[in-house]
């Protein structure tokens, strides 16, 4: 084999390396902000999801006391139509 078709080889080679060393580098990088991506998206709906919660502990919580004055409201001002809740 000649020096050249061995020097052609080698070259061909580290080209391979090259390329494929870029390319998994690339695709690193992808994963790395996909996931960065996901942990944002994550982080948006969790906050989201708490909000909603506390949103609804609220309105319970004032249903609870309009229940409780209407109760109270109709026990002793208006026995003759009292409403159970």
């Amino acid at each position: 084999m000649s020096s050249t078709k061995k020097d052609n080889i080698k070259e061909s080679t580290n080209q391979f390396k090259e390329s494929t060393n870029k390319y998994i580098d690339e695709q690193n990088q992808q994963i790395k902000n996909t996931t960065s991506n996901l942990s944002k998206t994550t982080d948006k709906i969790n906050e989201s999801v708490n909000k909603f919660q506390d949103n609804n502990r609220r309105i319970i919580e004032k249903m609870r006391i309009l229940s409780g004055d209407i109760k109270n409201k109709s026990t002793k001002h208006h026995k003759k139509y009292q409403i159970t809740l």
